[in-house]
């Protein structure tokens, strides 16, 4: 990893002007290259917990069968490292860079200290913080239940989600495959049997479509969330 001043960062547009200057008075700036680890199942954590500024990060655990599974993706404004048990040496889940990724990395300390703060700073920063836990907590939980449903209701949910972050342009087949947890060959005919059914209208796409995201959003069932997805 690369350590950079923090000023170079770029505000993601989901964290209020008041917490992004909190961060930056507290984070290191951290560049990871894409296919980068930032650490595996079993190793010991840092005393920092890492706010996602720019590229996209995954989550994920390797099955008994040797199998990798993403578990979440994180993109701009997202957060990862965390835990609500300071007893909890070790790291959960594997966490690696799907693309060129920047990040600030805040201790951890700052962090239990924030969200004990019952002035506006601490009460903004403990909001904020909580919206990202529910978020990552609702997306978790429906990977998980995705994990038992069709290829292409996978491939649906991923091109959603990239499209919410703003990077379909940026990732080829082989991230969504990853993604999805489905080989690229699965994923390159769910592509296209998403086309002849009419559901994407474009095999090149940069954003999808209004009539794209709802048909898509279609093949979709509501979960409900369950438990926090610590990493």
């Amino acid at each position: 990893m690369i350590n950079s001043p923090p000023m170079s960062q770029e505000q993601p547009a989901t964290i209020p002007d008041t917490v992004w200057k909190l961060v930056q008075t507290y984070g290191q700036s951290i560049e990871v290259e894409a296919g980068q680890l930032l650490w595996q199942s079993g190793d010991f954590r840092t005393e920092h917990f890492y706010l996602v500024t720019r590229g996209l990060l995954r989550l994920f655990h390797d099955t008994s069968s040797a199998k990798v599974v993403t578990l979440l993706a994180i993109g701009p404004g997202g957060i990862l490292g965390h835990h609500h048990n300071p007893k909890i040496k070790t790291h959960v889940t594997g966490a690696e860079a799907v693309t060129y990724s920047k990040l600030l990395a805040f201790p951890s300390d700052k962090l239990a200290h924030l969200l004990q703060q019952t002035d506006d700073l601490g009460r903004a920063f403990t909001f904020w913080f909580r919206d990202q836990l529910f978020l990552q907590l609702a997306e978790s939980n429906t990977r998980l239940e995705l994990e038992h449903d069709s290829a292409k209701v996978k491939v649906a949910h991923i091109l959603l989600a990239l499209d919410r972050q703003g990077y379909l342009d940026r990732i080829d087949r082989q991230h969504i495959a990853d993604l999805a947890n489905l080989t690229v060959e699965t994923t390159v005919r769910t592509l296209s049997q998403l086309l002849r059914e009419g559901i994407l209208k474009t095999s090149h796409f940069t954003t999808l479509q209004e009539t794209e995201r709802l048909a898509l959003a279609d093949l979709l069932e509501p979960y409900e969330a369950t438990e926090l997805p610590y990493s």
